[in-house]
């Protein structure tokens, strides 16, 4: 078995591994710190084209399978695979422990080098505004952090919180992070005004529109598409079923909300109320049908966040991955509210920059109102 070399590149210490199979040595590991190598697993290993002398007899390393590893005369060979089978448990355990010595600082390590997820652009901004519970049942976790986006990937993956978080506000005078089990359209909840504050709802919550299947959709409508009261996902009257919310985590099985847990075609859903319907799917609009455009929808300010081909739209008063000129703060009238697509430059439609580092941007895909006027069409 060949495995590939290196695992964790640039970052361990110089030791040797000998292993064997069917009776043939095979060099595990010979690397230097030296000249920037690494650690090995302890399986066979294919290690490049370096070549290493040891005892008289040259190993060439990784030039082919483990019979032509060895390359002078048989005695040699039967003393080298002799002392190896003595040395082999020492040396076995000298690798483990270098792994679990070394594992601490290299994993943060290569963590820190990955590009963190910018979650950002799942969430509404509104400017100025905070929210303030007046039910006192209700939690809130703070922390100091740098930035919105830090509180973003926080609230996204919910770590360290106990609770599902809606929204949270950053304080950026005093660079803190709240984060809120709730957001402006809960009860108990209303909102406040402040200067030093940005208010920050995941979009999931609050949209009252689709994209694509709806499998991210967790808004608060509970009637069918015929006007049948949802049945709990908890529940199991009048139908039972086995979309528990303990088996779906994630997807969000809260109250009678519709939710779409699988994906599946159709949109959203929900078990009836009505003993006669098992289940039916609810009548929520796809966000590009919410807001039709006129004209080339320059004066479109509805909430399609998403490109025609489904990329995810990058923020407007962001410049990752993609650097432009289009900054909120400079043209306050364009409408560049969050990552919505927009028609900022008179496009053929609206468009927005992309997530996807090899698509700066693409159109989206947003219904038309009526046909061509000859307005549009530049007739008098």
């Amino acid at each position: 078995m060949l495995l590939p070399l290196p695992l964790f590149p640039d970052r361990y210490v110089n030791t040797f591994i000998f292993l064997f199979k069917r009776g043939e040595l095979v060099l595990c590991l010979c690397l230097d710190l030296a000249i920037g190598l690494s650690l090995a697993p302890p399986f066979p290993t294919r290690i490049g084209a370096t070549r290493i002398w040891s005892s008289g007899f040259q190993i060439a390393a990784g030039l082919g399978p483990a019979r032509h590893l060895l390359q002078r005369d048989q005695p040699a060979r039967s003393a080298s695979m002799m002392w190896g089978t003595k040395l082999l448990p020492v040396l076995l355990l000298q690798h483990v422990l270098l792994h679990l010595l070394l594992l601490p600082v290299t994993i943060p390590y290569a963590e820190g080098q990955k590009k963190r997820r910018n979650t950002l652009h799942e969430f509404k901004k509104s400017a100025k505004t905070t929210l303030t519970k007046e039910d006192p049942l209700l939690k809130i976790k703070s922390k100091k952090m740098n930035s919105a986006d830090e509180c973003a990937n926080r609230c996204i993956r919910n770590k360290g919180l106990p609770f599902t978080c809606k929204a949270f506000v950053f304080d950026k005078t005093r660079k803190r992070c709240h984060w809120f089990p709730f957001n402006s359209m809960s009860s108990g909840v209303k909102k406040g005004f402040g200067h030093e504050f940005d208010l920050y709802e995941n979009k999931d919550y609050i949209r009252n529109c689709i994209i694509g299947k709806g499998s991210s959709y967790k808004g608060t409508v509970s009637i069918t598409k015929s006007g049948i009261k949802c049945q709990p996902w908890s529940s199991m009257i009048p139908h039972e079923h086995s979309f528990l919310p303990s088996s779906y985590r994630g997807k969000d099985l809260q109250e009678n909300y519709c939710r779409n847990p699988r994906g599946e075609e159709g949109g959203p859903w929900c078990f009836t109320s009505n003993p006669e319907v098992r289940y039916e799917v609810c009548d929520i609009p796809q966000c590009s049908e919410v807001e039709c455009m006129t004209c080339n929808g320059e004066s479109y300010r509805g909430p399609m966040d998403h490109t025609e081909s489904g990329k995810t739209c990058q923020r407007w008063d962001h410049q990752t991955p993609h650097r432009h000129k289009f900054l909120p703060e400079r043209y306050p009238d364009k409408g560049f509210d969050d990552n919505y697509c927009r028609n900022p430059d008179g496009k053929p439609r609206p468009w927005c920059y992309t997530l996807d580092p090899d698509t700066p941007w693409e159109y989206c895909s947003i219904k038309m109102c009526d046909p061509l006027t000859r307005q549009c069409l530049g007739k008098s």
